[in-house]
């Protein structure tokens, strides 16, 4: 996490009464991220309150931009989660389910974040920055 510069942030929100397909897709898709070795991490949450129900929350650190414009999952992927039948079974799926969707990227800035330790003695970007001294009149 010390090398993440990004945070994706996507916020889903479920039909009514389709709460049980977007859990099942979400068991297809984390459990072929794992049998393909996918890299890419993310971390979903339900949001239980403040929201509407069934709201879910994901979030996936970055360490460039340039990660957004790579497919981090190739053929590797596609073949874990089952082949073209079951890559059309998800989309129609996720047509289903899904009432909204709302994707924000939000660059971590090191100069006003307060980080654990860790962070900062594995990376130099986080260490924070003197301030520059005043120029002389």
């Amino acid at each position: 996490m010390a090398s993440m510069r990004y945070m994706v942030i996507t916020t889903i929100t479920v039909r009514p009464g389709r709460g049980a397909e977007f859990t099942d897709a979400r068991k297809m898709i984390k459990a072929a991220h794992e049998k393909a070795k996918a890299t890419d991490g993310f971390a979903i949450y339900q949001v239980v309150g403040g929201a509407a129900n069934g709201t879910f929350v994901t979030f996936a650190a970055k360490a460039s931009l340039a990660e957004l414009d790579a497919d981090p999952h190739g053929a590797a992927y596609a073949a874990a989660l089952g082949g073209a039948d079951a890559q059309k079974k998800l989309a129609d799926m996720a047509t289903s389910y899904t009432g909204t969707t709302t994707t924000n990227i939000f660059h971590v800035d090191p100069q006003i974040s307060v980080l654990n330790k860790s962070w900062y003695d594995a990376d130099p970007y986080w260490k924070p920055k003197a301030p520059a001294a005043p120029k002389k009149k």
